[in-house]
Protein backbone atom coordinates (compact mmCIF):
# COMPACT_ATOMS: atom_id res chain seq x y z
CA UNK A 1 0.00 0.00 0.00
CA UNK A 2 1.21 3.21 -1.10
CA UNK A 3 2.76 5.81 2.00
CA UNK A 4 2.06 9.17 1.73
CA UNK A 5 5.76 10.14 2.77
CA UNK A 6 6.99 9.51 -0.65
CA UNK A 7 4.71 11.35 -2.79
CA UNK A 8 7.09 11.06 -5.67
CA UNK A 9 7.74 7.54 -5.38
CA UNK A 10 3.47 7.06 -5.01
CA UNK A 11 3.52 9.22 -8.34
CA UNK A 12 5.92 7.41 -10.12
CA UNK A 13 4.33 3.83 -9.18
CA UNK A 14 0.92 4.92 -10.31
CA UNK A 15 2.06 6.30 -14.07
CA UNK A 16 3.87 3.30 -14.58
CA UNK A 17 0.97 1.08 -13.67
CA UNK A 18 -1.31 3.48 -15.66
CA UNK A 19 1.14 3.12 -18.91
CA UNK A 20 0.65 -0.39 -18.35
CA UNK A 21 -2.76 -0.52 -18.23
CA UNK A 22 -2.84 1.62 -21.40
CA UNK A 23 -0.64 -0.42 -23.44
CA UNK A 24 -2.95 -3.86 -22.80
CA UNK A 25 -6.45 -1.19 -23.79
CA UNK A 26 -4.19 0.28 -27.03
CA UNK A 27 -2.67 -3.48 -28.30
CA UNK A 28 0.56 -2.54 -27.41
CA UNK A 29 0.85 -5.56 -25.08
CA UNK A 30 -1.17 -8.57 -26.06
CA UNK A 31 -3.92 -9.60 -23.95
CA UNK A 32 -6.36 -12.60 -23.99
CA UNK A 33 -8.61 -12.57 -27.16
CA UNK A 34 -12.01 -13.21 -24.94
CA UNK A 35 -10.90 -11.70 -21.77
CA UNK A 36 -12.47 -8.67 -20.16
CA UNK A 37 -10.19 -6.01 -21.80
CA UNK A 38 -11.03 -7.48 -25.16
CA UNK A 39 -14.57 -7.38 -24.51
CA UNK A 40 -14.49 -3.69 -23.35
CA UNK A 41 -12.91 -2.42 -26.55
CA UNK A 42 -14.57 -4.43 -28.58
CA UNK A 43 -17.89 -3.13 -27.29
CA UNK A 44 -17.08 0.50 -26.10
CA UNK A 45 -19.13 1.88 -29.03
CA UNK A 46 -22.12 0.74 -27.33
CA UNK A 47 -21.58 3.41 -24.78
CA UNK A 48 -23.24 6.82 -26.01
CA UNK A 49 -20.86 8.92 -26.22
CA UNK A 50 -18.23 5.91 -27.33
CA UNK A 51 -15.52 5.01 -24.37
CA UNK A 52 -12.16 6.87 -24.69
CA UNK A 53 -8.98 4.82 -24.30
CA UNK A 54 -8.85 6.67 -21.04
CA UNK A 55 -11.77 6.00 -19.99
CA UNK A 56 -11.65 2.27 -20.40
CA UNK A 57 -8.13 2.61 -18.57
CA UNK A 58 -10.02 4.85 -15.82
CA UNK A 59 -12.51 1.42 -15.55
CA UNK A 60 -9.92 -1.07 -15.66
CA UNK A 61 -7.81 0.73 -12.74
CA UNK A 62 -10.92 1.23 -10.44
CA UNK A 63 -11.56 -2.67 -11.24
CA UNK A 64 -7.70 -3.68 -10.42
CA UNK A 65 -7.15 -1.75 -7.25
CA UNK A 66 -10.84 -1.97 -5.97
CA UNK A 67 -10.47 -6.09 -6.49
CA UNK A 68 -7.37 -6.05 -4.32
CA UNK A 69 -6.46 -3.27 -1.56
CA UNK A 70 -10.04 -2.09 -1.23
CA UNK A 71 -11.35 -5.92 -0.12
CA UNK A 72 -7.66 -6.81 1.40
CA UNK A 73 -8.82 -3.61 3.42
CA UNK A 74 -12.18 -4.33 4.33
CA UNK A 75 -11.33 -7.84 5.37
CA UNK A 76 -8.57 -7.42 7.46
CA UNK A 77 -10.35 -4.77 9.02
CA UNK A 78 -13.35 -6.55 9.89
CA UNK A 79 -11.33 -9.81 11.06
CA UNK A 80 -10.37 -7.78 13.33
CA UNK A 81 -12.45 -5.89 14.80
CA UNK A 82 -14.23 -9.32 15.31
CA UNK A 83 -11.58 -11.19 17.01
CA UNK A 84 -10.63 -8.00 19.11
CA UNK A 85 -13.71 -8.56 20.78
CA UNK A 86 -14.42 -11.95 21.27
CA UNK A 87 -17.78 -12.28 22.51
CA UNK A 88 -18.85 -10.66 18.56
CA UNK A 89 -16.42 -13.55 16.77
CA UNK A 90 -18.69 -16.20 19.45
CA UNK A 91 -21.87 -15.34 18.30
CA UNK A 92 -21.01 -15.90 14.15
CA UNK A 93 -19.57 -19.31 15.04
CA UNK A 94 -22.66 -20.10 17.71
CA UNK A 95 -24.76 -18.83 14.79
CA UNK A 96 -23.20 -19.02 11.40
CA UNK A 97 -26.47 -18.10 9.85
CA UNK A 98 -25.82 -14.26 11.26
CA UNK A 99 -22.54 -13.76 8.98
CA UNK A 100 -24.50 -11.96 6.25
CA UNK A 101 -25.69 -9.49 7.85
CA UNK A 102 -22.62 -9.51 10.27
CA UNK A 103 -20.72 -8.44 6.90
CA UNK A 104 -23.57 -5.65 6.61
CA UNK A 105 -22.93 -4.23 9.60
CA UNK A 106 -19.03 -4.07 9.87
CA UNK A 107 -18.96 -2.52 6.16
CA UNK A 108 -21.88 0.51 7.78
CA UNK A 109 -19.11 0.81 10.70
CA UNK A 110 -16.01 0.39 9.42
CA UNK A 111 -14.25 3.18 7.47
CA UNK A 112 -12.78 1.50 4.07
CA UNK A 113 -9.56 4.09 4.50
CA UNK A 114 -9.23 7.98 5.29
CA UNK A 115 -11.57 9.24 2.41
CA UNK A 116 -15.49 9.22 3.16
CA UNK A 117 -16.36 9.60 -0.30
CA UNK A 118 -14.58 10.80 -3.55
CA UNK A 119 -16.02 14.20 -5.05
CA UNK A 120 -19.34 14.67 -6.71
CA UNK A 121 -20.66 17.38 -9.23
CA UNK A 122 -23.81 19.17 -8.35
CA UNK A 123 -25.25 18.94 -12.29
CA UNK A 124 -28.36 20.99 -11.06
CA UNK A 125 -29.16 23.13 -8.06
CA UNK A 126 -29.75 21.73 -4.42
CA UNK A 127 -32.09 22.97 -2.45
CA UNK A 128 -32.62 22.01 1.38
CA UNK A 129 -31.96 22.16 4.81
CA UNK A 130 -27.80 22.72 4.47
CA UNK A 131 -28.84 25.73 1.89
CA UNK A 132 -28.61 25.73 -1.76
CA UNK A 133 -25.83 23.84 -3.38
CA UNK A 134 -25.51 25.70 -7.10
CA UNK A 135 -25.19 23.38 -10.16
CA UNK A 136 -21.60 23.05 -10.75
CA UNK A 137 -20.33 22.85 -7.23
CA UNK A 138 -18.19 19.79 -6.19
CA UNK A 139 -19.34 18.14 -3.13
CA UNK A 140 -18.03 15.82 -0.37
CA UNK A 141 -20.83 14.48 0.71
CA UNK A 142 -19.98 12.26 3.91
CA UNK A 143 -21.01 8.79 3.96
CA UNK A 144 -19.22 8.40 7.12
CA UNK A 145 -21.37 10.20 8.96
CA UNK A 146 -24.45 9.03 7.26
CA UNK A 147 -23.53 5.34 7.83
CA UNK A 148 -23.72 7.14 11.63
CA UNK A 149 -27.39 8.74 11.64
CA UNK A 150 -28.86 7.98 14.53
CA UNK A 151 -31.99 9.08 12.72
CA UNK A 152 -31.06 5.47 10.72
CA UNK A 153 -29.26 3.58 12.91
CA UNK A 154 -30.61 2.65 16.72
CA UNK A 155 -27.21 3.11 18.68
CA UNK A 156 -25.27 3.81 15.32
CA UNK A 157 -21.95 3.12 17.04
CA UNK A 158 -23.08 0.26 18.39
CA UNK A 159 -21.85 -3.13 16.29
CA UNK A 160 -25.36 -5.31 15.74
CA UNK A 161 -24.56 -8.50 14.14
CA UNK A 162 -28.40 -8.60 13.13
CA UNK A 163 -28.93 -5.16 12.65
CA UNK A 164 -31.37 -5.26 9.54
CA UNK A 165 -32.15 -1.18 10.17
CA UNK A 166 -31.34 1.16 7.08
CA UNK A 167 -29.16 1.46 4.18
CA UNK A 168 -25.19 2.11 4.71
CA UNK A 169 -23.33 3.91 1.57
CA UNK A 170 -20.09 2.16 2.02
CA UNK A 171 -20.60 1.05 -1.71
CA UNK A 172 -21.98 4.05 -2.68
CA UNK A 173 -25.12 4.75 -3.90
CA UNK A 174 -27.26 4.85 -7.38
CA UNK A 175 -25.07 5.77 -10.68
CA UNK A 176 -22.42 5.61 -8.37
CA UNK A 177 -22.99 2.41 -6.58
CA UNK A 178 -19.77 0.59 -6.54
CA UNK A 179 -19.16 -1.92 -9.37
CA UNK A 180 -17.35 -4.43 -7.30
CA UNK A 181 -19.79 -4.44 -4.42
CA UNK A 182 -21.39 -7.93 -5.25
CA UNK A 183 -18.40 -9.90 -5.02
CA UNK A 184 -16.65 -7.54 -2.45
CA UNK A 185 -19.58 -9.25 -0.01
CA UNK A 186 -19.44 -12.46 -1.30
CA UNK A 187 -15.54 -12.58 -1.13
CA UNK A 188 -15.77 -11.14 2.76
CA UNK A 189 -18.88 -13.42 3.26
CA UNK A 190 -16.97 -16.63 2.33
CA UNK A 191 -13.33 -16.08 3.81
CA UNK A 192 -15.21 -15.41 7.08
CA UNK A 193 -18.01 -18.70 6.75
CA UNK A 194 -14.99 -20.62 6.15
CA UNK A 195 -12.97 -19.13 9.39
CA UNK A 196 -15.77 -19.74 11.23
CA UNK A 197 -16.16 -23.35 10.03
CA UNK A 198 -12.79 -24.38 10.24
CA UNK A 199 -11.29 -22.32 13.02
CA UNK A 200 -13.68 -21.77 15.98
CA UNK A 201 -11.03 -20.72 18.12
CA UNK A 202 -9.24 -18.45 16.45
CA UNK A 203 -7.88 -15.79 18.45
CA UNK A 204 -5.73 -12.24 18.01
CA UNK A 205 -2.28 -13.56 19.33
CA UNK A 206 -1.71 -10.05 20.63
CA UNK A 207 -3.89 -7.77 22.60
CA UNK A 208 -5.34 -5.76 20.00
CA UNK A 209 -4.00 -2.81 20.81
CA UNK A 210 -0.64 -3.80 19.62
CA UNK A 211 -1.37 -4.81 16.47
CA UNK A 212 0.46 -2.54 13.91
CA UNK A 213 -1.33 0.16 11.18
CA UNK A 214 -0.52 0.85 7.52
CA UNK A 215 -2.09 4.30 6.98
CA UNK A 216 -1.99 5.11 3.41
CA UNK A 217 -3.06 7.84 0.85
CA UNK A 218 -6.13 6.48 0.79
CA UNK A 219 -6.82 2.93 2.78
CA UNK A 220 -5.83 2.45 6.02
CA UNK A 221 -5.61 -1.21 7.63
CA UNK A 222 -4.07 -3.23 10.27
CA UNK A 223 -0.51 -4.31 8.91
CA UNK A 224 -0.66 -7.94 10.12
CA UNK A 225 -3.26 -10.22 11.88
CA UNK A 226 -1.15 -12.49 14.30
CA UNK A 227 -3.62 -15.10 15.54
CA UNK A 228 -4.14 -18.64 17.11
CA UNK A 229 -6.41 -21.25 17.96
CA UNK A 230 -5.89 -23.01 14.21
CA UNK A 231 -6.62 -26.08 15.87
CA UNK A 232 -8.69 -25.35 18.37
CA UNK A 233 -6.26 -24.59 20.85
Amino acid sequence: MASDTDVPELLRQFWALFQYVTDLVTGARPTHPHGLIQQLVATRADSQPPLSDEELVGILLGVLIGGDQNILTLLTKSLYTLLAQPALWQSLVDEPALIADAVEELLRLIPLGTLSIFPRLASVDLDGPWGLIPAGSIVYADAFAANRDPAVFAQPLAIRLGRKDGRHLQFGYGMHNCMGAALARLEITTVLQLLVQRMPHLRLAVPAAQIPWVNGVVLRRPACLPVRGFTGG
